[in-house]
C-alpha cells in the first residue's frame, strides 16, 4: 500500500526539488507565520535550518524581512552586507554567501519565505529567480490546501516541535559562547560542526544542551 506524504514531507521534498532543479540554489527553507511568530515547517539540509535559526536568534534577517513586507529580499554576498544584524556574520561564517528570500502569499493562510541560499556570492540570476517564484507559487497551494492547522495534528505537532527546536537551539548556542568564549557568530557555525555522526542540528543542539544542565 502506497502511503500518502503528510503537507510537512511534501514540502521538504520541495525543498530538495528545487535544490536539485535550479542552478544557482544550493540550500532551501520554508518559513510561515504562525501565531505572529516565523516557523520553519521545511528545510532541504541542516544548513538551511541553521540559516534560518540564525535569523530568528538575530531577530532579522532577509527572511524574516519577506515576511513582513511580501516582498522579495536579497543579498548578493554576505560577507559586504551591512542590514540585519549580526545575522550576515553568522551566516558568512557558517559558510553562506548569498540569500533570496521570496514571498509566499498563501492567501487566508497567511504570509511565507522561500528562502534560498548558496555558499557562492552572486549566485541566483534572473532565471533562477523566475523558476523559484513558481514554485513559490506551488508551495503557496499546498500552503492554502493546509490552512487549518489546529485541525491538523500532524502539523499543528510540527510547529509545537519546531518551537522546541528553536529553544534549544538557542541554549546550545549560549552553552557554545560560554565554552568558547564568542559571540553568537561564531557559535552557531561551531554548533553545525559540532554535530556527531547522525545527528541532525537539533538533535546535536539538544545534546549541548543537556550537557550543561547539573546532573542529578
Amino acid at each position: 500500500m502506497v502511503v500518502a506524504d503528510t503537507p510537512s514531507d511534501l514540502l521538504t521534498r520541495m525543498t530538495r526539488l528545487i535544490c536539485r532543479t535550479v542552478d544557482g540554489v544550493e540550500d532551501c527553507g520554508i518559513a510561515v507565520m504562525h501565531h505572529g511568530r516565523a516557523v520553519t515547517v521545511a528545510c532541504s539540509s541542516d544548513l538551511a535550518a541553521l540559516n534560518d535559526e540564525i535569523q530568528y536568534a538575530a531577530e532579522a534577517g532577509p527572511c524574516l524581512q519577506t515576511l513582513e513586507s511580501g516582498s522579495a529580499v536579497q543579498s548578493e554576498d554576505l560577507t559586504d552586507e551591512s542590514r540585519w544584524g549580526r545575522y550576515p556574520a553568522a551566516a558568512a561564517g557558517g559558510g553562506m554567501r548569498s540569500v533570496l528570500s521570496l514571498p509566499i502569499d498563501a492567501a487566508e493562510a497567511g504570509r511565507g519565505a522561500l528562502n534560498l541560499y548558496s555558499q557562492v556570492a552572486h549566485a541566483f540570476d534572473e532565471n533562477d529567480r523566475l523558476a523559484c517564484t513558481e514554485f513559490a507559487g506551488i508551495i503557496a497551494g499546498v500552503v492554502v490546501a493546509t490552512a487549518h492547522i489546529e485541525a491538523n495534528p500532524t502539523l499543528a505537532g510540527r510547529f509545537r516541535q519546531t518551537l522546541v527546536h528553536r529553544s534549544e537551539v538557542a541554549q546550545a548556542v549560549g552553552v557554545l559562547m560560554a565554552r568558547h568564549r564568542c559571540g553568537p557568530e561564531q557559535a552557531f557555525p561551531l554548533l553545525l560542526a559540532g554535530r556527531e555522526r547522525g545527528e541532525d542540528l537539533y538533535a546535536a543542539a539538544a545534546r549541548i544542551g543537556a550537557s550543561a544542565r547539573p546532573q542529578s
